[in-house]
């Protein structure tokens, strides 16, 4: 499947996702309120019996969504492994090493190729849109598992996987030339950086014109 048509989908189903929770809380609050009004005592006073009828409206919207939520679950997974598969990419093993020294290349070339997949799909976090950062063939993967993406010249994001008590955890440093080290979390902070890094070069630029 073209990456294009890929990530086409699964915005598609992330909207029909998003708007299939919300009918179905909608449609389970609506019918709980129903049934609250016409099964609650009549004799009630009507502050007691909106505040009945909301709460058990809320009870079924939290119910009817959660269902609904639980027979999507395969799809979302699904959906899941696909956001952050590489359909280009053949998972195929090299042959059997014949030697210690042979196995140790193959796996150093296997961390290196880890290193730039798992920058590129960890990425997903900061490029929603995956049209920037996703590819791994922009990443440089190393032996210590890092991995760096080339900006522009004298600036490299680079990733670095850590671990907490959740899971594995995704840090991305922007690293320029003058020894600027920028955490980031979205795109727009690189593009933030990289304007006014280019305004600086202009102003050096022109001091150095007007010193000649």
């Amino acid at each position: 499947m073209r990456s294009s048509v890929r990530h086409t989908l699964i915005s598609l189903f992330d909207s029909l996702d998003t708007g299939i929770s919300i009918c179905a809380a909608l449609a389970g609050g609506a019918f709980g309120a129903c049934l609250a009004n016409v099964d609650l005592p009549t004799t009630w006073s009507s502050h007691v019996r909106i505040g009945a009828i909301g709460a058990l409206a809320l009870m079924s919207a939290l119910a009817v969504e959660a269902a609904v939520s639980s027979l999507l679950v395969p799809i979302r997974k699904r959906v899941s492994a696909a956001r952050y598969s590489h359909p280009d990419r053949l998972h195929i093993a090299p042959a059997a090493p014949g030697s210690t020294a042979e196995g140790l290349a193959q796996l150093t070339d296997a961390v290196v190729a880890d290193a730039a997949f798992r920058a590129a799909c960890r990425s997903y976090g900061i490029d929603y849109g995956e049209s920037y950062l996703r590819d791994a063939q922009r990443w440089t993967g190393y032996e210590d598992g890092t991995a760096a993406f080339y900006i522009a010249p004298g600036v490299m994001l680079h990733h670095r996987c850590g671990h907490d008590t959740y899971g594995i955890t995704s840090r991305f440093t922007l690293a320029a030339a003058n020894g600027d080290l920028v955490d980031i979390a979205t795109l727009d902070q690189i593009r933030q950086y990289l304007t006014q890094h280019s305004a600086a070069d202009r102003r050096n630029h022109t001091l150095l014109a007007l010193e000649a």
